[in-house]
């Protein structure tokens, strides 16, 4: 009996135990086909949550992150921001595939930063175009921890403008390029200012450029020169990237070839080909030889002529029987 009674004690606090534990909440998605559903999204989404685009969508409100963690599967689609972004209080903005659609941030207000993320705080963006005269940034990473990622490119178009600035421990990651007119700043690490020529060598990331004060860090992704003459494709382009050349034939030649330094065409006999860009610059000159000349076409070079001389071979006969 008092065995009995034991088990049951026993089961009774087990109950209890297993009543009194949490239930963990499992992450959620939300679907968005619109603005509307995106702004209901961020408004509900909890930190651990995705939100999944259904379509392309044009964003005209601030996007602010606070403390929590939001995914966003782009789905092969874009969203387009024409506001700014704030991540702050350990926040983050993830992309769940950067290669799988686009999030970019598009601004032509006076905003001070259009996209700004605060200590312990990290966002990931596709690419960030500022087209304004305003002495504003385009990327604005302050506080220990604050990380930036775009996975593009940086443009600012005012030439009073500063594409990235860091400070207070920060850092920030471009894998396409920065773009500033010229007058504006290329990149600010607190009091510090960097030109694009300014870079730290050797890099702390590889494959990057590194611009650093020793607290605050700026990597944008290397460049390399191609260099196309008689043709197009010149430009500079990433490590591990394809590269279409291609060459401009001129009136009565035809295409003879390619003399490249640098890489490996994949079909140098082409007058359109391609090939991966290697760490190092690539020049590609296009060469031409005369067209083939083609007679202008007579009687006597179209098959012709036997029938012609035939006929006239009759005519003189005939007349010849006639006389």
């Amino acid at each position: 009996m008092k065995k009995a009674l034991s088990v049951l004690l026993t089961l009774l606090v087990m109950a209890g135990v297993i009543a009194a534990a949490p239930v963990m909440a499992s992450a959620a998605t939300w679907t968005a086909s619109n603005a509307t559903e995106l702004a209901a999204a961020l408004s509900s989404a909890a930190s651990g949550d995705t939100i999944k685009l259904l379509a392309d969508i044009t964003y005209t409100s601030t996007i602010l992150i606070d403390g929590n963690t939001v995914t966003f599967d782009l789905n092969g689609k874009t969203l387009e921001l024409t506001n700014w972004l704030d991540v702050r209080g350990g926040g983050s903005l993830l992309l769940a595939d950067p290669n799988n659609g686009a999030f970019n941030v598009t601004y032509k207000s006076t905003v001070i930063a259009v996209v700004e993320v605060h200590a312990n705080s990290r966002a990931e963006i596709s690419n960030v175009a500022v087209t304004t005269t305003a002495s504003n940034t385009a990327l604005y990473a302050h506080g220990a921890n604050a990380e930036i990622m775009v996975y593009g490119n940086v443009t600012h178009t005012s030439t009073t403008g500063t594409g990235v600035w860091v400070d207070t421990g920060a850092n920030v990651t471009v894998g396409g390029a920065i773009t500033v007119p010229v007058g504006a700043q290329y990149i600010q690490l607190e009091s510090t200012a960097k030109t694009q020529a300014q870079y730290t060598a050797p890099t702390t990331k590889p494959g990057y450029l590194t611009y650093t004060d020793g607290t605050n860090t700026v990597w944008v992704r290397e460049r390399f020169a191609v260099t196309v003459s008689n043709g197009t494709g010149s430009g500079n382009y990433a490590a591990g990237e394809t590269v279409s050349i291609a060459a401009i034939v001129p009136a009565g030649k035809v295409f003879d070839g390619w003399a490249v330094a640098g890489a490996a065409l994949a079909n140098p006999a082409s007058a359109s080909t391609i090939f991966v860009m290697p760490a190092n610059a690539v020049t590609a000159v296009a060469s031409f030889k005369d067209a083939p000349v083609t007679p202008p076409k007579t009687i006597f070079n179209t098959g012709r002529a036997a029938t012609f001389l035939n006929w006239i071979l009759f005519i003189v006969c005939f007349g010849w029987l006639w006389m």
